[in-house]
């Protein structure tokens, strides 16, 4: 079992390495959950 200080220290470290990336990924992962949800709303009308 990963200690929880030893995972979010890791995830600190992935966070600072590859802040774009993550953000990135956050915003396309964003934009395309909506877009899932506001499609059929589309195709029905």
């Amino acid at each position: 079992m990963i200690q929880k200080s030893n995972v979010k220290r890791f995830l600190g470290f992935v966070y600072k390495n590859n802040r774009k990336k993550v953000i990135s990924s956050t915003i396309l992962v964003i934009i395309v959950t909506l877009i899932d949800l506001y499609l059929p709303l589309v195709i029905k009308k």
